[in-house]
């Protein structure tokens, strides 16, 4: 009996402990000071919270909990309007002026707002649904939908979808304490879909061409076809067929959620001949090529009739060479496929071919005159035509001003008698006037190679002059061995057909080899002059060194109060341009001079020279 009552004991909470200990027989008398606050949490917004506590025989009570709230009440309830309504509440119950402090812990939820469920609909079969909502910390989750599915998963999957799973899926997201929350979506699930296209090719231009595709569930329709055609409603009708409508057709359908289908169609639409045309390339002059044209058109016949009994099955025939019993009405019949068959005619003329030639003053020089000219012939007519978009009809037409625009091909055609030939072509050349810079290998040495370099012209001529009797034609002449008498300037004169000729010229420096001799006023003494000197070398420089880092760059230099740190030797390079250099030294002494003092009573001075 002890132990089922301590077991009893272990049950909570404790207020149904004492219930059950009541039931059993046992006096609650001996639980009567013990306070155990309770409430209905969890509870929703907007509801009455209900704080409970056992009864304690000769107590008080007073509550507090969160948002200021009080109660001397020993069972309070109050109305919860918002969360901040939630968290501890603290009993303090006081018996004989003892008080016990207890507490219990209030939760308010917030039913979940603006449910809302997604889906990866539509999709096709095979594969896999997706569904998925927003995260509610806290909530439970209740999916169900077609095939008995169910899932209490935030974001269930359902793989291998058939269509039999297609239909409307439910959710109720639940915070305890709280009705639940709904939302529901349609998913659809497709079949992918077969394409068949078909057409009631062949027909006649004129007659309505009808595609048809078969016919699938949920699915779209786009056709596309020669020459930009497209349509987007199943079985689309081309009203007035014509030519340009033949060609292949393609279908694609379309289940969404499915890889479209496709399938095409050939159609030809044979033309009736109704804008059929017969042509030729008349008038045409004896001797030359007639070309009788008729409408290009698919699976078509063609038969030709003319003068002198001419007769043909070819679409465009050719006669050549034409003479004048050819002319006169070529008649062509067209037939194609099934449609009817239509007749053209053309008249054909036949004519003398004119004659001439087409000549210039070319080359001409840029900014001068082209002068383009044919024979005259009585009752023809001239069209020119050239570079730059020449064009005139005078017989000996001029063009001004001229530049390399206006270089290239000219043709004459001259019409009469009802022909017309191109006759002839001048090729004109437009030269510029040369621009032009001379050049050479100077200063150089005597025996050495005297190189020149003058601007290339595209075909230009080439004139030197220069000294001691020089000329060549070359562009880039070359001297062997010069000597002195071949120094000096040097002329060239450029000339290309049709401008006036440029002269341009360069002049040329040989020098001779140097040689370097170096001298001095040595030995001189401290605090004087050093005098260097060397013979003057035409055209050369001079460079000097010397103790004490000294340089010069003069032909004679001098060093103004020198002393003990100036003696040594001095060297001189001598350089004249194109020929090198020659060097030369020479030795610099620096005597000292002191003086005595103090020689005698009589203050006698001696100047002693080292």
């Amino acid at each position: 009996m002890m132990r089922s009552f301590l077991n009893l004991l272990a049950l909570p909470p404790v207020l149904p402990r004492l219930i059950l200990l009541s039931f059993l027989g046992f006096s609650t008398s001996l639980f009567a000071q013990t306070p155990v606050p309770g409430s209905n949490s969890p509870l929703c917004i907007n509801s009455t919270l209900a704080l409970t506590v056992n009864t304690v025989q000769q107590a008080t009570y007073f509550w507090t909990g969160p948002n200021g709230f009080s109660s001397t009440q020993q069972n309070p309830g109050l109305f919860v309007n918002n969360l901040s309504m939630a968290g501890t509440y603290t009993l303090v119950t006081t018996v004989n002026s003892v008080p016990t402090t207890t507490t219990t812990v209030v939760v308010v939820n917030s039913p979940p707002q603006n449910v809302q469920a997604f889906a990866n609909t539509p999709l096709c079969v095979g594969q896999t649904l997706n569904l998925s909502t927003s995260l509610y910390p806290g909530a439970t989750y209740f999916w169900q939908g077609p095939s008995s599915f169910t899932s209490n998963l935030q974001n269930p999957s359902i793989q291998q979808m058939t269509t039999q799973r297609a239909g409307s899926y439910y959710l109720s997201v639940t915070y305890p304490g709280c009705s639940a929350s709904n939302a529901f979506l349609s998913v659809v699930v497709n079949t992918a879909p077969t394409a068949v296209a078909t057409s009631n090719s062949t027909v006649c231009s004129g007659v309505n061409l009808s595609l048809a595709a078969n016919t699938v569930s949920g699915a779209t329709y786009a056709w596309q076809g020669p020459n930009g055609w497209t349509a987007n409603i199943q079985n689309p009708v081309i009203q007035n067929a014509q030519s340009i409508h033949t060609g292949t057709y393609t279908l694609t359908v379309t289940t969404p959620g499915c890889t479209p289908a496709i399938a095409t169609t050939p159609v030809v639409v044979n033309n009736t001949n109704t804008n059929a045309t017969a042509g030729s390339n008349s008038p045409v002059c004896v001797g030359q090529t007639l070309n009788l044209t008729a409408t290009t058109l698919a699976n078509t016949t063609y038969s030709w009739s003319g003068p002198n009994g001419f007769s043909s099955s070819q679409q465009n025939p050719s006669l050549s060479p034409v003479n004048t019993n050819m002319a006169g009405t070529y008649m062509v019949y067209i037939q194609t496929g099934g449609c009817s068959t239509v007749s053209r005619s053309v008249v054909v003329s036949v004519s003398s071919m004119p004659t001439g030639r087409a000549t210039s003053n070319s080359p001409v020089c840029s900014g001068g005159q082209i002068q383009l000219s044919s024979p005259v012939q009585t009752g023809f007519s001239y069209q020119w035509q050239g570079p730059n978009g020449f064009f005139s009809t005078l017989n000996n037409p001029v063009i001004s001003s001229a530049n390399s625009i206006h270089a290239g091909s000219y043709f004459v055609v001259i019409q009469g008698g009802g022909c017309s030939a191109r006759v002839d072509t001048v090729v004109v050349i437009v030269n510029s006037a040369p621009q032009i810079s001379v050049t050479s290998n100077s200063p150089l040495c005597t025996g050495g190679t005297l190189r020149f370099t003058t601007t290339s012209v595209s075909g230009a001529t080439y004139s030197w002059q220069g000294p001691n009797g020089f000329t060549s034609t070359q562009q880039n002449p070359v001297i062997q061995q010069v000597g002195n008498n071949q120094a000096g300037n040097y002329y060239v004169m450029v000339s290309i057909p049709g401008c006036s000729p440029i002269t341009a010229f360069t002049t040329v420096v040989i020098n001779s080899t140097p040689t370097a001799t170096a001298g001095s006023n040595s030995p001189v003494c401290t605090g004087g002059f050093i005098n260097l000197t060397t013979p003057t070398v035409s055209g050369a420089t001079y460079s000097w060194t010397g103790p004490n880092n000294w340089t010069s760059n003069i032909q004679n230099p001098s060093i103004q109060n020198v002393q003990s740190i100036n003696a040594g030797t001095y060297s001189l390079v001598v350089t004249t341009p194109g020929c090198g250099s020659a060097t030369a030294t020479t030795s610099v002494t620096i005597n000292t001079s002191t003086i005595n003092a103090n020689a005698g009573s009589n203050n006698l001075y001696v100047l002693v020279i080292r």
